[in-house]
């Protein structure tokens, strides 16, 4: 190597320096991020929830539903409540008579006060009123997500029956039920297979349907039960396995064994 592509010695050390301090500050910031990894424990799985199922998210889904309506409704009813009782004190409040005080000053100030009070429990009133207004429509809400998830639930119990039943439609769809039935039914768990089963039985669909609300409940509630019911396992018919037929361990002596008689007979039967 010639001097002109050399390193010079000043150059070398400078750079071995430089590699040096480099690589103490790579084992540092190792030694950090190593630091860190061991800091941060990853999070366990063992108690994670396994995915819920269609039936979970949407009976959680119904009780969220449920428990906003009662809030809304109960919201509501303490308003109207309110404007009852500000309906009963307006209609009780009478202005003052000028008769009733020593001095017109003091009738004045009587009256101006009772405008006050009138004009301010119309403010109160009319905010009552939006109130009311307002969990009137939360409720309404609430109903029509309600629906509509009612309605995709049954849309796709429809869809899973057309597959076990191939005359689901045929059936289910022309069982004589009530509106009010057909509407319970839907918002079944196992309401395709209830309908289906009532379909089957119409005699029973018409009896159902002839029942006080909560009468008919019960009986689809028994219905759902049955036909949700796991099926019982059945012993199984097929015969048995065939056993193997194992061949029979050989009663002959070692030959290293026998005695000379028993030798030379066993060597008669070997010609």
């Amino acid at each position: 190597m010639s001097e002109e592509t050399g390193v010079a010695p000043e150059q070398e050390a400078t750079e071995e320096g430089v590699t040096e301090e480099a690589t103490q500050e790579e084992d540092q910031q190792a030694e950090e991020a190593t630091e860190g990894e061991e800091g941060e424990q990853p999070e366990s799985t063992e108690g994670d929830d396994k995915p819920k199922s269609r039936h979970q998210r949407r009976k959680e889904q119904m009780e969220r539903y449920r428990q906003e309506a009662e809030e809304a409704n109960r919201k509501y009813e303490a308003v109207q409540e309110r404007l009852k009782r500000l309906e009963e004190a307006a209609g009780t409040s009478q202005p003052p008579k000028e008769g009733d005080f020593a001095s017109y000053e003091e009738y004045q100030a009587a009256l101006s006060a009772h405008h006050a009070m009138r004009m301010m429990d119309g403010r109160t009133k009319q905010e009552a009123e939006r109130e009311a207004q307002a969990y009137q429509q939360e409720m309404q809400r609430i109903e029509q997500e309600r629906n509509q998830e009612v309605a995709q639930g049954w849309a796709a119990q429809v869809t899973e029956a057309r597959e076990r039943y191939a005359d689901f439609e045929q059936v289910a769809f022309k069982a004589p039920i009530s509106d009010q039935v057909a509407q319970m039914i839907a918002g079944m768990d196992a309401g395709a297979d209830v309908a289906y089963q009532l379909g089957l039985n119409p005699a029973e669909a018409r009896r159902i349907s002839s029942l006080s609300p909560m009468e008919a409940a019960m009986e689809l509630g028994r219905m759902e039960a049955r036909v949700s019911a796991p099926k019982p396992r059945t012993a199984t018919q097929a015969p048995e396995p065939v056993k193997p037929v194992r061949p029979k361990a050989s009663t002959q002596k070692d030959p290293s064994k026998m005695s000379i008689s028993e030798y030379r007979k066993w060597r008669a039967g070997q010609a």
